[in-house]
């Protein structure tokens, strides 16, 4: 058996099939929304909504290679954070249902700077042969600098990583 990338044809010795592409070559949009609850040693008062869009290149049904941008409010805190980052997503079947692993990384710009991770498991449910909808379960990291001030100078320095677990529902195009 012989599994093609660019056609999804599968051979055996006594016929050939080729399957319906329910994930086609070339240009792929994602946009998805949803919710962070904190989670670890900062995860108080980290709760926040999530938005982001990838564009990039679907190289066969598989493999998908993107950079996007992302917002998401804190509300306790009354901050933002803007995330750029690379997108990898890989689908495991290239069917009108599929699971697929997804991994953005980058950094995170504005009121929060620094390291931004965020890999994820979901299910793809196919909405014809061009569009989806995606569920997606991840873990959220983002590496922040902080300043602790006394008597309106500079006491000390570091940085902390807020993490938390987020449910997403996405859109692919």
């Amino acid at each position: 058996m012989v599994l093609s990338c660019n056609n999804l044809i599968i051979n055996s010795k006594h016929k050939s099939t080729q399957y319906k592409k329910w994930i086609n070559k070339g240009y792929r949009g994602f946009v998805d929304i949803g919710y962070t609850i904190g989670a670890g040693d900062y995860g108080n008062g980290v709760d926040r909504p999530e938005f982001s869009t990838s564009h990039g290149y679907q190289f066969c049904p598989y493999i998908f290679v993107g950079a996007g941008i992302g917002a998401h409010y804190y509300f306790d805190a009354e901050i933002v954070e803007i995330p750029i980052f690379a997108h990898i997503r890989s689908e495991f079947l290239n069917k009108p249902i599929s699971p697929f692993v997804d991994f953005k990384v980058g950094y995170s710009v504005y009121d929060v700077k620094g390291f931004y991770m965020n890999p994820s498991i979901g299910c793809r449910f196919a909405l014809g042969s061009k569009y989806g909808l995606n569920f997606r379960v991840g873990y959220s990291m983002q590496r922040d600098k902080i300043f602790y001030m006394y008597d309106y100078h500079i006491y000390r320095y570091g940085s902390i990583t807020v993490s938390g677990i987020g449910l997403h529902l996405g859109f692919d195009f």
